[in-house]
């Protein structure tokens, strides 16, 4: 009996560390995507700057260079341009972030779905003060995430280790 509760413990143990670690690479995971997504956005921007390219030539290009959530997004927005006389870019935009970029919290979706509704103008200023601003938003979320990172992840861990150990303890 006694080593069924070992077993028991060291099983609630390793599950709730296992929790720990699969809620911390979630965060990891975000930093990496907004990392990933204002690259992607400055690339943008630059291209548009210099070239004045169409948008969709510029995000078929970008999703082929770009990997995970951000091709996602871009494919769903390119695929998205054959409606574009029934439905506004900025719609498409805004689909194509809801059903692809998962990690990103509401305001920085927000923000994703603003510069959709500007890049969809003809105005070639605006969309690059637009895109300026939102590289410059997520640059100081990203910041804010690598900077709170360690902490969450030792408050996570521990948090989870201390919920093991008493159910441990209950158990015994």
């Amino acid at each position: 009996m006694a080593g069924i509760k070992c077993l028991g413990a060291i099983l609630i143990l390793t599950s709730s560390l296992w929790l720990g670690k699969d809620v911390c690479a979630e965060k990891k995971r975000r930093a990496g995507l907004l990392r990933d997504l204002m690259e992607c956005l400055d690339l943008l921007r630059g291209e548009l700057e210099l070239r004045a390219a169409p948008i969709p030539d510029l995000l078929l290009s970008l999703s082929e260079k770009n990997g995970g959530e951000i091709a996602c997004f871009l494919r769903r927005v390119c695929s998205g341009m054959e409606r574009i006389g029934e439905v506004s870019f900025s719609l498409i935009w805004r689909q194509a972030g809801e059903s692809c970029l998962f990690y990103l919290q509401r305001e920085e979706k927000e923000e994703i779905f603003r510069l959709g509704s500007v890049l969809g103008s003809l105005d070639l200023d605006a969309q690059l003060r637009a895109l300026r601003y939102c590289c410059g938003f997520l640059q100081a979320r990203l910041e804010e995430e690598r900077r709170a990172y360690p902490v969450r992840r030792r408050l996570t861990l521990g948090l989870c280790a201390c919920g093991a150990v008493l159910a441990i303890v209950m158990i015994l």
